[in-house]
């Protein structure tokens, strides 16, 4: 069992995912992401908000991905990660993101944005998620623990 492939094909089921940065307190964000094989996480947010100016002091982050559609009894299916936060500058990888952005979720909101219209236009940035531990909860694929840890 190729346990990395299975989280990353589970994350290409999610859209949304609860961000929680450290500053002065603790803050969480829900945050609209895009998962790589590699299994970082990117998302777009501006950097005045306050997550991201938590993160300028602390990139360290704790980040729960789950479908709050799941019913209270039956199978449970959901994902935390620990790792840290950078900003992306490599334009390339910016543009890749993007085109994700629009295939995955702005498009199916009918919103089109050219690469550079949220990176200057509104001052958003591409930020990139490292994770270094993964908990992946899945009661049908892990009947007995119902969990299996990823370590980077």
């Amino acid at each position: 069992m190729d346990l990395k492939l299975i989280i990353y094909n589970y994350l290409q089921t999610q859209q949304l995912m609860s961000l929680t940065t450290l500053g002065t307190n603790p803050w969480p964000a829900i945050v609209y992401f895009i998962a790589d094989q590699d299994l970082n996480l990117y998302f777009i947010s501006h950097p005045h908000d306050l997550h991201c100016r938590n993160l300028e002091k602390e990139p360290r982050v704790g980040i729960a991905i789950y479908s709050s559609e799941q019913p209270n009894s039956g199978d449970k299916i959901g994902v935390q990660f620990s790792g840290s936060v950078k900003v992306v500058n490599n334009l390339e990888k910016v543009k890749w993101m993007l085109d994700l952005w629009k295939k995955l979720i702005a498009g199916k909101n009918g919103f089109r944005p050219q690469p550079g219209d949220l990176l200057e236009v509104g001052g958003s940035r591409v930020y990139k998620v490292l994770p270094e531990k993964i908990k992946f909860f899945n009661t049908k694929l892990f009947p007995k623990n119902n969990f299996q840890i990823l370590e980077f």
